[in-house]
């Protein structure tokens, strides 16, 4: 119902704006007419995303082969999924989306290392900005960066040597000061800054997502916070650009709440690997499918409906 409303509303300040008040039986045709073509464009805008693993996996040979991942019975091809790859059946135009997000990566390496082919060609800034600079109907950049992706060049040199920033998980650690913290926040908020002035530059609105939370629960059962500070400094950074936020963070932290450990793995995904691990973070495709709801009523409930109106 809210999303109908929302649609409603948006379609509403469109015919307010077109001038829906005209006189004479031709012009409210032509009225008419020109009102349909700038729905249909609206409603046909591209969802282009960028991201780490829990926004886009695929399994690979090294997780079949090397790590011996088995996704159970349910699973017998070992499927792996994102939230953005389940995006598409949310949509009215399914073909308008363009999940680039690559899995490993995170807000440093997804702009400035090039996707190899076993993670996806293309799945890179550069390939993204190719499609982004096609597109000529406007649309939307989805970003979300922030999961211990964040971690994996740990830690950075400066040119003599001395460790500038151990880029741990936002709290730091017995190793970091708090000048070290300062600068990893400034460098993750300096590169999620980068895409949205990018994306402004090409008329595309960006939004940023934080991350979504794991699967994990404490010893008495309640759902953990693993994100760090991670999803603040998204939240800061949409204040001080301006931009919307989806806090796809705090929305799986209360909706994984509602679940036990064992329901949690049968309706979100538990791949095993050989040595016993439990993947907690990464979704089966069932799973996918339903963050990626959350993702779609987090877009219905901003305060401009525009990202609302694609969605079915």
């Amino acid at each position: 119902m809210k999303t109908k409303l929302l649609y409603g509303y948006a379609i509403a300040s469109l015919l307010l704006f077109l001038g829906c008040s005209d006189i004479g039986s031709n012009d409210n045709n032509n009225n008419n007419n020109n009102t349909e073509k700038n729905i249909q464009q609206i409603e046909k805008q591209k969802i282009f995303i960028i991201g780490d693993s829990t926004v886009h996996s695929h399994t690979t040979e090294y997780l079949l082969q090397q790590k011996g991942m088995i996704c159970g019975e349910d699973n017998p091809n070992n499927i792996l999924s994102g939230w953005g790859d389940g995006l598409g059946k949310q949509m009215k135009y399914p073909e308008n989306l363009s999940n680039q997000a690559r899995q490993g990566a995170n807000s440093f390496s997804f702009r400035t290392e090039n996707s190899p082919e076993r993670l996806g060609l293309g799945r890179d800034w550069q390939g993204t900005i190719s499609k982004m600079r096609e597109n000529t109907n406007g649309g939307f950049l989805l970003i979300q960066f922030g999961s211990k992706n964040e971690n994996s060049h740990t830690p950075k040199f400066d040119k003599n040597g001395n460790i500038i920033d151990y880029n741990h998980d936002g709290y730091g650690d017995k190793k970091d000061t708090p000048a070290r913290i300062v600068l990893r926040k400034s460098r993750f908020k300096d590169n999620i800054r980068f895409y949205i002035n990018q994306a402004k530059e090409l008329n595309i609105t960006p939004i940023l997502i934080t991350v979504a939370e794991a699967r994990v629960k404490n010893d008495k059962g309640e759902q953990r916070d693993t994100r760090g500070e991670f999803p603040n400094y998204m939240k800061e950074l949409a204040q001080e650009e301006r931009v919307q936020v989806l806090d796809l963070h705090q929305k799986t932290l209360e909706e994984f709440a509602k679940y036990s450990d064992e329901e949690l793995r049968k309706d979100f995904g538990d791949c095993t690997l050989n040595n016993g691990y439990i993947d907690r973070t990464h979704y089966e495709p069932q799973g996918a499918d339903r963050v990626a709801e959350y993702v779609k009523e987090l877009a219905c409930e901003m305060n401009n409906p525009s990202l609302c109106t694609l969605f079915k």
